[in-house]
């Protein structure tokens, strides 16, 4: 997949071989993914049920964890954030579906707008940025917990330039 270092593909039955290769490495080492290539190497191929390159995001389905219980799980020591695939629950809400945010002790609230990631000149996807709130007696509570979540953009991506598709 493309030049870099991490470039051996695996399957997600495999998970030990990346962990293992990924663990390593010396101390300083992250693994910070830029918006672009979380779209164009982790979730392009994830949607593709392609092979994906050694990585340090899981696969789980966020919704049936508070943030607490997700990082309890998940975060690796030196690591700011953690990565997870998920699929969202859609929900049939009267006549349209929403999606289901529910989510532990609270839900995900999407934040106003949707950023578009671009590569080039080539819109490649969107980016949300949801807030979670923990579930009150009477009205939710705020928290500092943020989540981003990544789409691609499916109309466009038959613009992109053959270098941007692994």
């Amino acid at each position: 997949m493309g030049s870099d270092n991490l470039s051996h593909a695996y399957k997600e039955d495999d998970l030990n071989i990346p962990f293992d290769y990924l663990n390593s490495f010396p101390p300083g080492y992250r693994f910070r993914p830029t918006d672009e290539e979380l779209i164009v190497h982790y979730l392009r191929p994830k949607i593709l049920g392609g092979d994906l390159c050694v990585n340090k995001i899981h696969s789980v389905d966020v919704y049936d964890y508070s943030p607490i219980e997700l990082t309890d799980m998940y975060r690796e020591e030196g690591e700011e954030k953690c990565y997870f695939f998920s699929s969202r629950k859609l929900v049939k809400y009267g006549a349209r579906e929403r999606v289901k945010r529910v989510a532990g002790n609270g839900r995900w609230k999407p934040l106003p707008k949707d950023k578009p990631i671009h590569m080039g000149d080539c819109q490649i996807g969107w980016k949300r940025t949801l807030a979670f709130l923990i579930r009150g007696l009477t009205k939710n509570i705020k928290t500092d917990w943020r989540m981003t979540e990544y789409k691609e953009d499916l109309v466009s991506v038959h613009q992109w330039p053959s270098s941007f598709i692994s």
